[in-house]
């Protein structure tokens, strides 16, 4: 009868060149956080990780792939130079945090479908490249947005020191 369950059982996937080749395409190609993540959860699905789901957030921006809800998943609040990165292999909990503050990522999967190391010496400069183009994005972003709002002050004042040359 034990014989019986030990061949049921479905083998843990393992992180070897093989595994780590097939991810890194994708993961490579993402644009920005949501491609990444989604390729991330998506990949380690058809992996045969189990059943994958992720949390992120920076700055403000928070998203969840694999969930209905942030409330049970949260990335990792504090300081990455203190703690860049918490394994809880008993709940398959991996945290990344990312900088300084709340920036980070939590990925579950199933517990003990992978070594929680291997996972994150794997993924930590990926989430954190893809965290860091973010950033420039986010600073590009609101930059323009400093711009036009200078350019349109510019034009206010213009358009009012012309009114007042009139006689």
């Amino acid at each position: 009868m034990n014989a019986l369950v030990a061949h049921s059982r479905v083998p843990t996937p393992v992180l070897d060149s093989e595994t780590v080749t097939s991810l890194l395409p994708d993961l490579l190609a993402a644009a920005d956080i949501d491609e990444f993540t989604a390729a991330l959860v998506s990949n380690l699905t058809i992996l045969g990780f189990g059943d994958v789901s992720l949390a992120w957030q920076l700055g403000g921006a928070r998203g969840t792939v694999g969930i209905h809800s942030q409330g049970h998943l949260t990335p990792h609040p504090g300081d990455a130079r203190k703690t860049p990165v918490t394994l809880d292999g008993a709940h398959g909990v991996l945290r990344f945090a990312i900088g300084q503050g709340s920036d980070g990522i939590a990925l579950r999967l199933e517990p003990g479908a992978v070594d929680c190391a291997a996972l994150h010496r794997l993924l930590a400069p990926l989430v954190d490249g893809i965290f860091g183009r973010a950033r420039l994005t986010l600073s590009v972003r609101q930059l323009e947005r400093s711009e036009q709002l200078q350019s349109a002050l510019f034009t206010i004042a213009d358009m009012a020191s012309s009114d007042m040359d009139m006689p």
